[in-house]
């Protein structure tokens, strides 16, 4: 979703952004604070994850967990 924010700033062109009427510019700020909104999440998400992976990397539960996949 990130991607698709940052891809509509890039197709909209730099003159229609800085002169832009209202409902343009209103436009791209809520583009701007979805990416910013979904940045966010997934810097959340990723701080989850490698919480999750710390406690089981101290737990030694990784090698297990790591050769029971590789195994399916």
């Amino acid at each position: 979703m990130a991607m698709l924010a940052g891809t509509m700033l890039e197709i909209l062109p730099k003159d229609l952004l800085l002169n832009a009427p209202t409902r343009h510019s209103s436009l791209r700020d809520r583009l701007v604070r979805f990416k910013r909104a979904t940045k966010a999440v997934n810097r959340s998400i990723n701080m989850m994850k490698y919480s999750i992976a710390l406690v089981l990397w101290e737990r030694r539960l990784i090698p297990r967990i790591y050769t029971l996949m590789t195994t399916l």
